[in-house]
């Protein structure tokens, strides 16, 4: 390092041309000490020998070896070490940049981003900015690392929410398929069904990609389908009223259960699985025998 800094030593010339070293010698005017070639003739790397033209002399190239050394030592301020006092640390700081607090980091508000949202945002950063702070890291690293974090979640949550809206057309779709010109009237079945069983506000409750739980189609159809068992009293050929109907009847209300829960985490895929995992439970509880309904549906 001080060999680089030795390098950038300034070499100005002279009223002749010639280089002139920081004390002033010029390269025509060699030291009468030292033959200008000979103290050089001990110099084998190509490198060394080309900084060692610069001077005149080896007393001129360790002063400007001395110099430098002078300006590395001046120019990185040293951490304070073990026993440091508050004072040591806040001097460091100031030094090389660091705010005093870790609440004085300036963080750059994205575009797009409402002073509330990124109000919010900033009360969260607190654990990382008192982090980064403990270790004196600098603003300027400080801001562009959270940039890169939100715009990272912004890409993650837009993804997700695209993948939810995805899920949700395509299971739309397939429920449509099966419930045909029933579709409607089915929806209209499964809200008022809830309102009746107390789970309006379970329905009414808003998932991660902004839609309603009523609205997402596995959980409208048991709903639906519910509603229908609930109206019609009647099991087909299943094991619904039989010992054995017991557990069965445990198993899809765990399951009930579970598909609630991965639908208000917004975990659309696990939903899906438990929802198939429920209507082989249902087909063994209930049987597979025609309900009233479009098209025969079966349970």
């Amino acid at each position: 390092m001080a060999e680089e800094a030795l390098e950038g030593a300034e070499v100005t010339p002279s009223d002749d041309g010639a280089a002139v070293t920081p004390e002033g010698s010029s390269e025509e005017g060699a030291s009468t000490e030292t033959d200008s070639a000979g103290w050089r003739s001990g110099i084998t790397e190509e490198a060394d020998l080309k900084l060692a033209e610069r001077y005149t002399s080896p007393a001129a190239m360790a002063k400007a070896l001395r110099e430098a050394n002078v300006k590395i030592s001046q120019g990185a301020p040293q951490k304070p070490g073990e026993g440091a006092t508050d004072e040591d640390l806040a001097a460091y700081r100031q030094s090389i940049g660091v705010p005093a607090t870790a609440d004085a980091y300036e963080i750059t508000q994205p575009e797009g981003v409402t002073d509330e949202q990124f109000k919010a945002v900033r009360e969260g950063l607190t654990p990382y900015l008192e982090l980064a702070h403990q270790h004196n890291a600098g603003p300027d690293l400080v801001d562009a690392f959270i940039q890169f974090d939100m715009e990272r979640a912004q890409a993650q949550a837009e993804a997700q929410a695209k993948a939810d809206q995805d899920f949700h057309e395509a299971t739309e779709a397939a429920l449509r398929k099966e419930w045909g010109e029933d579709y409607q009237g089915n929806m209209n079945l499964a809200q008022l069904y809830a309102e009746q069983k107390g789970y309006k506000d379970l329905y009414d409750m808003e998932l991660s990609n902004g839609q309603l739980l009523g609205s997402f189609p596995p959980f409208a159809k048991f709903l639906a389908e519910t509603a229908r068992m609930d109206s019609e009293h009647s099991a087909q050929v299943g094991l619904v009223n039989t010992e054995a109907g017991v557990d069965l009847q445990k198993q899809h209300a765990e399951l009930s259960e579970k598909i609630h829960a991965a639908v208000a985490r917004g975990e659309t895929d696990l939903a899906n699985r438990l929802q198939s995992d429920r209507e082989k439970v249902s087909e063994k509880l209930y049987g597979t025998g025609q309900v009233v309904g479009a098209g025969g549906r079966t349970i």
